[in-house]
């Protein structure tokens, strides 16, 4: 299975609560989605994240055809960091870590996500044609989106590619944004050293052989 990584972090000039208060808070994930993906949340076990919590989404796959994703939130520690965890849905592996830490101009908001895409060689054609092209959409547009609601500076955006379980990424991007191991999102924030990073505008990738 290859797992690759998507890593994005972006400033944004507001405090700590403002932020997990926002980021906490399961349905404003629909408004920060592009509208033609017809993303929004069908059914939530309460309005603020804990630990076990089951949110289901439907989004458009295409024209007439949906798809039902179904997460679990984990690892939740209160103005810090939490996961959401794909246990139904179109991906083989979603692990969505998301990070917030206070800085001299706010908030460091990084989104860390490994992911693999199921049906094998059919799979990483599908991701080469559409899946990443999709991701960095969707990223882009949550960005831009944030920044028009907070302000902000630009977001630094990252993807990699790994196989195996222990391969990780480099650090990277901005200075106040620790790069966590791959493979490991809750890890502390040590990289190691054999990590392959790709700009989006570069469409040449590599896959990092695991140790």
């Amino acid at each position: 299975m290859k797992v690759r990584v998507l890593k994005q972090s972006q400033q944004l000039p507001i405090s700590l609560e403002h932020a997990w208060e926002f980021f906490s808070t399961p349905k404003n994930l629909d408004d920060i989605t592009p509208p033609d993906l017809g993303f929004h949340t069908t059914y939530c076990s309460g309005e603020h994240l804990y630990d076990g919590q089951i949110i289901c989404y439907r989004m458009r796959l295409a024209p007439l055809v949906n798809l039902r994703w179904v997460t679990e939130i984990q690892s939740v520690k209160p103005m810090e960091s939490f996961i959401d965890n794909q246990i139904h849905g179109p991906y083989r592996l979603w692990h969505h870590l998301h990070r917030f830490e206070v800085n001299e101009q706010g908030v460091l908001m990084t989104d860390l996500v490994h992911y693999a895409l199921p049906f094998g060689p059919l799979g990483a054609i599908a991701h080469a044609l559409y899946v990443r092209k999709k991701l960095e959409r969707i990223f882009q547009f949550r960005k831009e989106t944030l920044t028009a609601h907070f302000g902000g500076a630009s977001p630094v955006f990252r993807e990699e590619k790994m196989r195996g379980s222990k391969s990780g990424e480099k650090g990277g991007g901005a200075a106040s944004s620790p790069s966590t191991p791959a493979g490991d999102a809750c890890a502390s924030h040590h990289p190691p050293k054999n990590a392959d990073t790709i700009d989006p505008k570069n469409k040449k990738s590599r896959v990092i052989n695991p140790l």
